[in-house]
């Protein structure tokens, strides 16, 4: 700054001065910016840069204003001007680095998410650095037993974030009642008969043995239960088994002859019969047979089965008008109730049986 002056002088020896004052203005201090937050992030996020006061701003964006918003990478410097119009810029510029999102992660279920009360699903993300489900896990998969709806966020190794566009729903079903099993009648039986047994009422059925109807027709030993399933395709089973037993049956009895008395082979209980017809009160293991004919026994064992002989025919059977083994002789045969036996010898007891064996009572006189 200061005042110069200037002589000048023609070929004629003749002079003249003039002067003038030269001011020289200061540059303005450098400018310094300075970020409203880390210079590093990611997108959609923006940082603050703001330059030190001035008159007037010129930013390498072309804004003019102190400061800017930044959201895309780059450098950014600031040129300021100040009243006398003197500019200076920044020596160091501001980098800026805008990070991308991580893709959009996606859900994989294991399976079905409509499940059955006691099941479970296992949803997984796709892969990034770290993870965040709405429940709280931080793992790449979580095993879901109950229902709602479940998202996940991931965050790469630049710390930027993005979550599932949508949430997975889980539905979780109940479980039917427990089935119960009704018998049609006794479930302790003999080889031969059956039982059927029916589940209470569901959508389908599985029997222990296969069968795939509500009843099932039972003719062998054995525990059985039943599972249903209803229109969820949730399942239950029957908390109790049915046990049937079955028992085999006896050996077919044989029937001994000696004479008029016909054994059968040992047994709980006995019933003879006479021509196909039932000899009442013939219960007995031995039999007197009082009359010619086919006889045939029905055994019961202890469980209640039973089976029958084959037939034997007896003959030679009957009271005639003879001497039997003896001077003995009865008459009239047949007989309303009163006969004559003649014996040339003293009879001390007589004993007489009806048709069907048994000793029946009477009354006799000597003449």
């Amino acid at each position: 700054t200061g005042t110069y002056e200037v002589t000048v002088t023609d070929v004629n020896g003749c002079s003249d001065s003039a002067s003038t004052t030269v001011t020289v203005n200061p540059l303005p201090a450098t400018p310094t910016i300075t970020a409203g937050g880390a210079t590093t992030f990611c997108d959609g996020d923006s940082v603050t840069l703001e330059s030190s006061s001035e008159n007037s701003y010129l930013w390498s964006n072309g804004e003019i204003t102190q400061s800017i918003t930044v959201s895309v990478s780059g450098s950014f410097s600031v040129t300021v001007t100040n009243t006398n119009g003197c500019s200076a810029a920044s020596t160091t510029a501001a980098t800026v680095t805008v990070n991308p999102l991580p893709v959009q992660p996606t859900i994989t279920a294991s399976g079905s998410t409509t499940i059955c009360q006691g099941d479970s699903v296992i949803l997984t993300s796709s892969v990034e650095n770290s993870y965040l489900w709405n429940t709280g896990m931080t793992t790449q998969s979580i095993t879901v037993i109950g229902p709602g709806g479940f998202s996940v966020t991931v965050t790469d190794v630049n710390n930027c974030s993005a979550s599932s566009a949508s949430s997975t729903t889980v539905t979780v079903n109940p479980l039917p009642s427990n089935p119960t099993i009704t018998a049609n009648g006794a479930t302790s039986f003999c080889e031969g008969d059956s039982v059927t047994l029916t589940s209470s009422v569901e959508n389908s059925y599985l029997w222990s043995n296969g069968d795939t109807t509500q009843s099932s027709v039972i003719s062998s030993s054995g525990n059985y239960s039943v599972t249903v399933t209803d229109v969820n395709n949730c399942s239950a089973s029957s908390s109790v088994a049915t046990t049937v037993t079955v028992n085999p049956m006896p050996a077919i009895p044989t029937i001994t002859q000696n004479g008029d008395t016909l054994t059968s082979s040992s047994a709980n209980s006995y019933q003879w019969f006479l021509e196909g017809s039932v000899i009442t009160g013939a219960t007995s293991q031995i039999l007197i047979a009082l009359q010619n004919g086919n006889y045939a026994v029905e055994i019961t064992d202890s469980n209640g089965c039973s089976a029958s002989s084959t037939v034997i025919n007896v003959t030679g059977i009957g009271i005639k008008e003879k001497f039997i083994s003896g001077p003995i002789k009865i008459y009239p045969n047949p007989s309303t109730g009163i006969f004559n036996i003649n014996c040339k010898e003293k009879v001390n007891s007589i004993e007489i049986y009806n048709i069907i064996g048994e000793r029946v009572p009477y009354s006799w006189w000597d003449r």
